[in-house]
């Protein structure tokens, strides 16, 4: 496959700069590329564990597929080597950075870095550290803002999250996570189930998943099993319990909002998956536009920025879609 040659050499996950001169452009994103090169990282020497070659293998497997993601979008590749992904003591981590969100495994923008835990099953690290490069390589731009007379640079896009000029507000983080996993569940289908060193987990995976469809009664039931996405022993017997991918309620909404797209376009899209492409592009690309387009065109002036609006409200958002 042909590289994607980008029309500027790209050295971190931060494309732009807004509301800042050319000079103070270029000093944040010398800033951002250099923590990217060197990642060093002080605060996280003590907690931090070295990786195992199986783990940099995946990883380094994971920076491919992601290219060949971005390829398929017409995107130039970015690669993320091995050195960006830190495995830490989640507890000690969680303690150093107490405002961070709840979740982990997580990319950061500022570290320029993905954290994960320094101990988790291989199926289940290569999944999360999938969707964190989903997260690295979609588009990214920071803005310059003031608070109380001070100057800031924080966060303006990140995907499909739009942030307020003001940096109080942001937008469309919903779907932004959930066409995110959706990606990942497609790399796990199209990819992951074809590795030989994953045969073992995916078979104990599929293993469930048959049995779970063969006692599916209603298409609710068959999408349920086919969002199984790992086991893992629930209690000192070892029991296994079902996990899904995540962002379950996002993805609803996503996918209800992509059929009804597709049901009243479908004389302009040969697929329901071209709709989700559209979607997956403008996350990756950072070209909002085309799909703020089809929904408006489809639903009426203003919906895109609706659907953004009620992002706070996840039930909100959920009703909204589904009245549309």
């Amino acid at each position: 496959m042909e590289k994607i040659k980008p029309n500027f050499e790209k050295k971190s996950s931060i494309e732009r700069v807004v509301g800042a001169s050319k000079e103070q452009q270029e000093d944040i994103k010398k800033i951002h590329a250099q923590q990217f090169e060197k990642q060093d990282i002080e605060k996280l020497r003590a907690i931090e564990f070295d990786k195992t070659p199986e783990q940099i293998k995946i990883i380094d497997l994971i920076n491919e597929e992601t290219n060949k993601l971005l390829a398929k979008y017409n995107l130039p590749e970015f690669d993320i080597p091995s050195n960006n992904v830190h495995l830490v003591d989640e507890k000690a981590y969680r303690e150093l950075n107490p405002l961070e969100e709840d979740k982990f495994t997580r990319f950061s923008p500022a570290y320029q870095a993905v954290f994960t835990s320094k101990s988790q099953p291989k199926f289940i690290f290569a999944e999360r550290i999938y969707h964190e490069f989903i997260h690295f390589k979609s588009y990214q731009a920071m803005q310059r803002i003031f608070k109380n007379e001070q100057e800031f640079y924080e966060l303006y896009r990140a995907g499909f999250i739009l942030y307020s000029r003001d940096g109080e507000r942001e937008y469309f983080r919903n779907l932004n996570e959930a066409v995110t996993e959706e990606l990942t569940k497609r790399f796990y289908f199209q990819q992951l189930k074809n590795e030989p060193s994953f045969e073992k987990e995916v078979g104990e995976v599929e293993h469930i998943r048959e049995k779970w469809l063969a006692k599916a009664k209603t298409e609710e039931d068959k999408t349920i099993a086919m969002d199984i996405a790992e086991l893992r022993s629930s209690d000192k017997k070892g029991t296994k319990a079902v996990l899904s991918f995540t962002y379950w309620d996002e993805r609803n909404i996503l996918n209800n909002l992509i059929d009804k797209l597709y049901q009243k376009n479908q004389q302009k899209f040969h697929d329901r998956e071209e709709v989700f492409d559209l979607f997956a592009k403008a996350m990756l690309g950072g070209n909002l536009l085309p799909v703020g387009k089809l929904v408006d065109r489809t639903f009426g002036p203003g919906v895109f920025r609706k659907i953004g609006e009620s992002d706070a409200n996840i039930k909100e958002q959920e009703d909204f879609i589904n009245g549309l």
